[in-house]
């Protein structure tokens, strides 16, 4: 009498790489900042937990006000470049990138995940 319908599924968001690069390099300034959680967030950055989850990468899609507040507390800012820089950067292989990175900044460490 009465036909089924469909259930409706949930809405699925594809990852964006962009923004999870963005994320991840978030993560490296962070290690080599020197800086707490705490410190970054006094400084006008995302709270701790939005940090923690960015580190052990929890969140796959962060906000671009909230990464844009972290990089301003860290001292850096997000900035137009041309996209031909941006390819040839991403070109050069990952062991130079890494290699340099070292070189200027020295070897980042992970701090230790807290209890929940």
């Amino acid at each position: 009498m009465f036909g089924r319908k469909e259930r409706k599924r949930a809405f699925v968001r594809e990852p964006l790489s962009d923004l999870e690069d963005l994320r991840d390099d978030c993560i490296a300034l962070f290690l080599d900042s020197g800086m707490t959680q705490k410190d970054i967030h006094a400084a006008g950055g995302p709270t701790p937990a939005t940090i923690s989850k960015w580190l052990y990468k929890e969140t796959r899609f962060p906000r671009l006000d909230t990464i844009r507040s972290f990089m301003l507390a860290v001292g850096y800012d997000l900035a137009p470049m041309p996209r031909w820089a941006i390819e040839e950067q991403r070109r050069r292989p990952i062991e130079e990138r890494l290699q340099l990175r070292t070189s200027i900044l020295g070897q980042p460490r992970m701090p230790k995940k807290g209890k929940k």
